[in-house]
């Protein structure tokens, strides 16, 4: 008795499930038929135009925001590379100017150097030969 009434209210789930899946398998099947068509039950067509357009304008939008927004980058790029570039010149031509002045420095001292060698070996020769007219003059007497 007790198996006999669970079978029975089993099968009659079953029987409501089926009916039920039947009835949703129809109405999925409408509604693909109706939104091929471009047709709504409840006229939400229309409203779905309405967003599709509202969002191809609102991608428009972003879209010309990112063009104006780049260009401004780069307008900004070429202007920090173009500074860039000169404060490189300057600290190019301020590295040259120091260099030729410490140049400047050294060769005048190398100069200073080459002529008082010069001027010490002249001496040294002076020296020399009048050591040997000393030593020549003293044998003399």
């Amino acid at each position: 008795d007790d198996a006999s009434s669970r079978q029975d209210s089993y099968m009659r789930r079953e029987m409501k499930y089926r009916v039920e899946i039947t009835r949703l398998q129809s109405l999925a099947d409408r509604s693909k038929s109706t939104q091929r068509d471009g047709e709504d039950t409840d006229g939400s067509a229309g409203l779905l135009k309405e967003v599709r357009n509202l969002h191809t304008d609102v991608q428009t939008g972003l879209d010309a925001m990112i063009q104006t927004t780049y260009a401004k980058f780069q307008a900004r790029e070429s202007d920090a590379l173009r500074a860039f570039r000169m404060r490189i010149r300057e600290v190019e031509e301020e590295i040259k100017a120091e260099r030729e002045r410490a140049d400047d420095g050294k060769m005048e001292w190398v100069n200073k150097t080459v002529a008082l060698r010069k001027e010490l070996e002249a001496l040294q020769e002076t020296a020399i030969r009048l050591d040997q007219q000393y030593k020549l003059a003293k044998e003399e007497s």
